[in-house]
């Protein structure tokens, strides 16, 4: 299984995360894009807050476990597999546990978008503030992740 991330800062992190199942698919850099073909799940502010994620129409495995449509955004900017958290302090790659956090720290989130962008591709778009509330439309934080 492969992800691909990329904010704003122009920070780009990308990371294959071998599923053991022997079914990795080509990891490709992830370009901005608008919201397209994206469904909007959240669009006021919100500070410690989780949304599930759904709509993945593929399986995708972490660690050996599918996590198809059980993974939640946090409005800490991070993804979480198989558990919701609300997490704002004390982040650490152990902490909350299995998920990716991409400048984790006590964010909030004013718009969350999701959902297939081709047969193999689901992608998830965070728009938040790197503080505890935020403007929609003024986002000084916005991440990609795309699931392959």
């Amino acid at each position: 299984s492969e992800i691909t991330t990329r904010s704003n800062a122009d920070i780009a992190i990308q990371a294959s995360l071998a599923s053991g199942l022997g079914d990795a698919r080509a990891m490709t850099p992830v370009a901005f894009s608008a919201t397209t073909l994206l469904t909007q799940l959240w669009s006021s502010s919100a500070d410690d807050y989780s949304l599930q994620l759904t709509g993945m129409t593929f399986p995708w495995y972490f660690l050996g476990t599918n996590y198809q449509n059980n993974m939640y955004i946090g409005s800490n900017s991070y993804i979480t597999f198989g558990f919701s958290s609300t997490a704002y302090s004390g982040l650490t790659a152990s902490y909350p546990g299995r998920g990716i956090l991409v400048q984790a720290a006590d964010n909030s989130f004013q718009r969350v978008y999701s959902g297939m962008i081709s047969a193999n591709a689901y992608r998830v778009r965070y728009e938040g503030t790197n503080y505890v509330s935020g403007t929609i439309g003024a986002s000084n934080m916005i991440i990609e992740y795309t699931f392959y």
